[in-house]
Parts: C-alpha cells; structure tokens; sequence
C-alpha cells in the first residue's frame, strides 16, 4: 500500500497487464530483457533513490517446490499466415490418406524447432507402429522457379516425425492425433513451406472436424 515500507529480503510477488509489442518476439531476441528497479525517499532524505536496474532471473534462484513456473522473459508468439490443407482420400478409415500442407511463419523458427500437425481426434499419424508418422516432400512441380521466384520451399531438413495425442484424456484406440515433425536448420518469415504427411482417417466423420485442424511452430 502506498506509504508503506518494504523491509529488506522481502519476496514480493506481482500480477501485472501488459500490452505485447505488435511484432512477434522470441524469449532468446537480444531486445527481450527484463529487469526491476526501485526508488523511494527512505525514511529521512527528500529526494528520491534509486535502485540499479535488476534482471530476472529464472526459477533456479528459487525454492524447489516452483522449479520450472518462473523464467526471466516471455516470448510474443507470430501468426502463421495462409495455413492451408489438401488431403487426397476423403473415405472414412482410409489408410492412406496423404496430406499437402502449405503454411508461412511470421518469424524464425531458430534451429532443431518442431512444426506442430494436430487433427481432430480419432484420425492417427502413427503409420508407422509404434509412433512413427510418415513426411516427405512434395513433387518437385511444387518447388519449381516461376518467373525467377521460387513461391513454395520444402522444409529445411526434417529430422524426424513423432506422434502423439493433443488431449489430456487421451485419445480413443490408440490413435494419434498430433504429428511433431523436428526441423534442423530454421524456418524463414518470408518463405511459403510446403510438405505432405501422411495420415489414417477417423472411422466417423463429425461437422466440427473441418474446423479443428491447426499447424503451429515450437522453438
């Protein structure tokens, strides 16, 4: 409260509301720094003091009990612009259902990020047991030079695809749900990324299923 004194080796914790810059920004980026400061007159001076700006630190400094709560910056998360998805079998429970993915990031990636493919559930990225989905690039008519420019790219070296289910409770008769493709090198703002995936289709189809498709990315 305001007159108050804040003893010495006090601990305070603060909620505060912020506006996020317009520009995306990643919790690595140079300008993304946060510190603290104080100021106050103490108890006799008319003037006041100030602290030295104080960086956070992470949760490290901290007791056990919050271990992996605190972090000394928050990232602005980019959009990914034109997300689009093409698949090529339609059948319910189809096997072989390959999907042509196209999508551009709002920022880099940074180095061995991972590209997030979630379905609604019930359709399964695992083709390959136990857990293994199936990427590749698409026909090379996608990636051709138009006029000198090249609008579609493939991904920059894919690692490895692993998939999971996106729902806490689970996801019914051991589909997979989620596909989390590993890239080596980063993902460029400018580039349009095209990439295929193959997938199982659902054994039903829902209304609700055209609109629960998302692609995301993860530093």
């Amino acid at each position: 409260k305001a007159g108050m004194l804040i003893p010495a080796k006090t601990r305070l914790f603060l909620k505060l509301l912020v506006n996020n810059p317009d520009t995306p920004m990643q919790k690595t980026y140079v300008l993304n720094q946060w510190s603290l400061s104080l100021s106050s007159k103490g108890w006799y001076r008319k003037s006041l003091q100030h602290t030295p700006a104080a960086p956070f630190v992470d949760d490290t400094a901290f007791i056990e009990e919050v271990a992996g709560t605190y972090s000394i910056n928050v990232a602005v998360l980019g959009k990914v612009s034109y997300p689009n998805l093409q698949p090529s079998v339609f059948t319910a429970g189809a096997v072989n259902n390959e999907l042509k993915i196209f999508f551009r990031p709002e920022q880099r990636s940074g180095y061995s990020s991972v590209i997030l493919v979630a379905g609604p559930v019930g359709f399964n990225f695992a083709t390959v047991v136990p857990d293994k989905c199936q990427v590749n690039p698409l026909p090379g008519t996608y990636y051709r030079l138009a006029q000198g420019v090249q609008h579609t790219h493939a991904l920059p070296t894919v690692q490895n695809c692993i998939s999971d289910c996106s729902v806490l409770w689970g996801c019914p008769d051991a589909t997979l749900n989620r596909a989390r493709l590993t890239i080596q090198n980063s993902l460029e703002p400018e580039f349009l990324y095209g990439f295929s995936v193959k997938v199982i289709n659902k054994v039903d189809f829902a209304e609700d299923d055209a609109f629960t498709w998302s692609i995301s990315t993860v530093d």
